[in-house]
């Protein structure tokens, strides 16, 4: 009677191992392409909700929130403002934060405005290759803006 051993190879194996580490590196990087048009998806829908509520503020004000021509923002380097677009909570429930979070990277939502005009900036941008080119705003380091006037205001953020 004779028994054959069956058993995979170190070579065998070593194979195996490599084909599930491609594949885990391809399935990381689509999951992480996936995360960020969900992260620019969601800016583009905040700044759009951020531009209804400055619109309906200047309806019933007949000015835009004023922060006196400051940049203010969500984020130290900007003042920390809690209410970073003044008076507006009667018209969105709460002012968003960027999705990633990322104050140290200076990526916040930015407001400024002298009540005649205004601009709200997702300063730093998309997250994805070409996303929402037409909210590219080229003067602020490839930012995203809404504004009243693309030339507001005339000074370059630092």
């Amino acid at each position: 009677m004779s028994y054959s051993k069956r058993a995979f190879t170190l070579i065998e194996l070593l194979v195996v191992i490599a084909i599930i580490g491609l594949l885990a590196t391809i399935i990381s990087i689509a999951v992480n392409s996936a995360r960020a048009k969900a992260r620019d998806a969601k800016r583009v829908s905040e700044l759009q909700q951020l531009k209804l509520a400055v619109e309906m503020y200047y309806d019933k004000n007949n000015s835009y929130p004023s922060t006196g021509g400051n940049w203010w923002g969500e984020c130290p380097s900007y003042g920390s403002h809690t209410d970073w677009i003044p008076g507006i909570g009667e018209y969105i429930a709460k002012l968003p934060q960027d999705p990633s979070q990322d104050c140290s990277a200076y990526r916040t939502y930015l407001y400024v405005s002298n009540g005649t005009d205004y601009k709200i900036l997702d300063y730093h941008g998309p997250d994805s290759v070409n996303s929402q080119t037409s909210l590219i705003d080229c003067r602020y380091h490839d930012s995203w803006s809404i504004s009243t006037r693309q030339d507001y205001p005339a000074p370059c953020l630092p």
